[in-house]
């Protein structure tokens, strides 16, 4: 009897104390922030710590604009899954290719574009009838996309050509390449809310390189000459007109905090180690890091520039973030 009673005790405790945690976190959270583990092939949802699982190698991944949706890219699968993003259920998988990179789902729900890096080329999935319907070349080693905000266009790193591939999303074609002057191997990429700039990271050859990242004028198609950041790979992202832009290093350990204006670093945030993704929360207060190698989330808060929290994750090697309205 004495056992049942400490085990009831110890069950109650151990609830109680996950629920406590859960309550601490809740603020950092105003929306669901969905991480990809990639070691674990699975995604973790904050702050209610779900994890979904059935997903190998999940890499990259996107919620779409009604938050309902996810699409994750499989690392070294050649995959792409298609999930409901409240259950986690998966709906579906796609074989892309050999190698898949990024993926994002378009502002109108109507498309996700899953980079085949082996092929060269864009998939186009529709979103209603779970299949790919189009394939679009773009050039050698394209990595990453990122749609403007009303989803007509669609910006795509190609890695093995120094260039920016820009597809027409009503056609589903390319209509446009521009090549980046003084910046080898973009990598990651994001655009300014009002549209008129690409801002870039890239992927030096080697861990201990130094990173670099550089502002592309759309209208010209004119280079600002590239920042060096931290070491190796990283993400990148801003959240409006006129904040900051944040970039991680993932051979290294810190987020950089960039002037968009100045092209300046006005700080470098030590996180957990290996950080890839970066996503600002909604209205800029928060912005969360991934730690690869420190199986962590780090939540900086914005107004300080500080670490507000360091969350560890339930499985191994946090690489992307994504949340509805900044997948």
């Amino acid at each position: 009897m004495t056992t049942i009673v400490l085990f009831i005790l110890l069950a109650t405790s151990s609830r109680a104390q996950q629920t406590n945690i859960a309550t601490s976190t809740n603020k950092f959270f105003p929306e669901p922030v969905y991480v990809s583990l990639q070691k674990t092939g699975a995604v973790e949802r904050f702050p209610d710590g779900k994890v979904f699982k059935g997903f190998p190698g999940a890499h990259y991944l996107s919620v779409g604009p009604n938050g309902n949706i996810l699409a994750i890219s499989g690392f070294k699968t050649g995959q792409v899954y298609i999930a409901d993003a409240r259950t986690g259920k998966k709906e579906v998988t796609l074989k892309i290719g050999k190698v898949v990179q990024g993926v994002k789902i378009d502002p109108r729900g109507k498309y996700a574009l899953a980079v085949n890096a082996s092929g060269g080329a864009v998939a186009v999935i529709d979103l209603d009838k779970k299949r790919v319907v189009k394939s679009i070349p773009v050039g050698r080693i394209p990595h990453n996309v990122r749609f403007t905000s009303n989803g007509r266009l669609a910006y795509v790193t190609v890695q093995g050509e120094d260039k920016i591939a820009v597809l027409d999303m009503n056609t589903l074609k390319k209509v446009k390449e521009i090549p980046i002057s003084g910046l080898k191997w973009p990598h990651n990429l994001d655009i300014s809310a009002d549209g008129r700039r690409l801002w870039i990271r890239n992927h030096p050859p080697k861990a201990n390189d130094t990173g670099h990242v550089a502002m592309m004028n759309l209208a010209s198609g004119q280079v600002r000459s590239s920042l060096a950041v931290g070491k190796f790979h990283g993400g990148i992202d801003l959240e409006s007109p006129g904040s900051d832009v944040l970039t991680t290093n993932i051979g290294g350990n810190t987020v950089d905090v960039i002037d968009p204006n100045g092209l300046t670093i006005i700080k470098s945030i030590t996180v957990g180690a290996g950080p890839h993704g970066v996503r600002y929360g909604p209205k800029g207060k928060w912005a969360y890091v991934s730690a690869t190698r420190g199986n962590e989330v780090d939540v900086i808060n914005m107004k300080t520039l500080k670490v507000a929290k360091r969350i560890k994750t339930k499985g191994t090697f946090p690489f992307w973030i994504a949340l509805q309205g900044n997948e």
